[in-house]
């Protein structure tokens, strides 16, 4: 393990700065020690648990995290991927935390009889539905705005939680108009529109600390290149304003009579402020269970992790003995499961007996937790450097009398 370094204390300015201080605190301008101590209205205080370990992980870092207060965080894919059943999941796991969940419905495609049949109280559930950008705008804009008003009076704040659902599915009027009219035009103005709606509500979001859930739809390029990313819906301004994008796939569950029962969800981040981009995790959604939120964390039982654990991918050989199988791709159910008892012997275990509270007890998730931070974090200045490894290096000697031969020619 590569060795910390010591940090230097910054040198000072030793000239008064009174005035400038005095400017500055008038601007409302703060460092960050200032912040700190008068409870930085941009410090995330408040996560929400999206009821899967390995989802709160993949987007937090931490597995009792989740969704962060005061920032966009957008769930992406094609259809029936399982992007409003993990913004329901936000609410359900959440809304005792709130007084006000309000969900724009751009899709017209949300009921009070589905809200409820997912187990949801709908008490302090409101729905709008949004024709426009303008009307999504002028509401959020609205509520902000009072909200902002009541803070500065030193009043207390209600909690509101939004969702929208889908951001890329909004039009704006003049798309409307140019329907109505029966023109041969395509409206130029959404996706500008879009981006300013993102533009003046970004920072009061973060000052109400309003946590906001995007939904958004991926299509497929145009461009003829099979590699190239898939796109989000809308536009830029999404995908610029969020501090989290989670890009979703499934492969479908089937019964032995071909019938569908459910998809295993792959989750990749493909953006985020908060961990290390690129990371994908596997969960299921059983259309007729609740999520197994310890389903996912199978990715995270390492070799490594063992030894702290007591639980792990792979079998107990003949000699009593953890043998580990554990790969990064390895598919849910086509593995071993290895526990220890509660005699402290090692036990073959098959998988309706391993993903359960009886296993991953608090104990060991706080355990594991230690071991998910360190792998998806951001790396700092005291981490080791970059470097090449020897295979990555091939001969790069310079030939060093060609090259000033080929100057020579050119001047």
């Amino acid at each position: 393990m590569a060795k910390k370094k010591e940090t230097t204390p910054l040198k000072t300015a030793t000239a008064t700065t009174a005035a400038l201080d005095a400017f500055l605190e008038k601007e409302g301008i703060y460092s960050l020690k200032q912040l700190s101590d008068m409870g930085d209205p941009y410090d995330i205080v408040d996560w929400l648990d999206t009821g899967n370990y390995s989802l709160n992980a993949l987007i937090s870092g931490s597995l009792f995290k989740g969704v962060p207060a005061g920032r966009f965080t957008m769930f992406s894919g094609f259809k029936a991927t399982g992007k409003s059943y993990l913004a329901y999941n936000v609410i359900k796991r959440n809304q005792d935390k709130y007084d006000k969940i309000i969900i724009f419905d751009t899709e017209h495609s949300v009921s009070k009889t589905q809200l409820e049949e997912f187990g949801i109280d709908v008490s302090n559930v409101l729905i709008k539905a949004i024709d426009w950008i303008e009307d999504l705008s002028t509401i959020v804009k609205g509520i902000t705005n009072t909200l902002m008003e009541q803070k500065k009076k030193g009043k207390d704040i209600p909690k509101i939680l939004f969702i929208i659902d889908s951001i890329g599915n909004i039009p704006s009027k003049r798309e409307v108009e140019i329907v109505e009219e029966g023109l041969d035009k395509v409206d130029m103005t959404r996706a500008k529109m879009l981006k300013q709606f993102f533009r003046v509500i970004t920072t009061p979001i973060g000052q109400l600390r309003i946590p906001v859930i995007l939904i958004n739809h991926l299509y497929k390029s145009q461009d003829g290149n099979k590699y190239a990313e898939d796109i989000q819906s809308g536009g830029t301004g999404a995908v610029y304003a969020a501090s989290t994008i989670v890009n979703l796939t499934v492969a479908q569950i089937k019964e032995e009579d071909g019938t569908q029962t459910g998809v295993t969800v792959t989750a990749k981040l493909v953006k985020s402020r908060f961990t290390a981009t690129g990371a994908k995790k596997k969960f299921r959604i059983v259309f007729k269970k609740a999520m197994n939120r310890f389903i996912g964390l199978q990715t995270f039982l390492k070799p490594e992790t063992f030894k702290e654990l007591g639980i792990g991918i792979g079998k107990v050989d003949r000699n009593g003995n953890f043998e580990c199988t554990w790969k990064s791709d390895m598919e849910l159910g086509k593995t071993g499961y290895v526990i220890t008892d509660e005699n402290g012997k090692l036990k073959n275990v098959k998988i309706n007996e391993f993903f359960k509270s009886s296993v991953f007890t608090k104990e060991r998730l706080e355990k594991l937790d230690k071991f998910i931070q360190e792998e998806l974090k951001f790396a700092n200045n005291n981490d080791e450097n970059d470097y090449f490894d020897e295979t990555e290096i091939e001969n790069t000697e310079l030939d060093v009398k060609n090259i000033e031969e080929q100057i020579i020619e050119l001047v």
